[in-house]
């Protein structure tokens, strides 16, 4: 997972992101290390907050920017 390098380039802490998720920081840091599983609702909201797509965040690939939904 990428959450640690994402979160370190952005210049947050553990304590400010866990606070902005709503969640502990020991929480937090459990993603972090892979020690705990990230519910749906956590992985919405760290894509949102970063604007990033879940494949970049679960490392499935290497650009970060969504998929652009296409106008009807």
């Amino acid at each position: 997972m990428r959450l640690q390098q994402i979160r370190e380039s952005r210049g947050l802490s553990r304590k400010s992101l866990a606070e902005i998720l709503s969640v502990s920081e020991a929480t937090y840091s459990a993603y972090e290390k892979g020690k705990r599983k990230i519910p749906l609702k956590i992985v919405i909201k760290l894509v949102d907050y970063y604007e990033i797509s879940c494949d970049y965040l679960a490392g499935l690939t290497d650009d970060p920017n969504p998929v652009s939904k296409k106008s009807q």
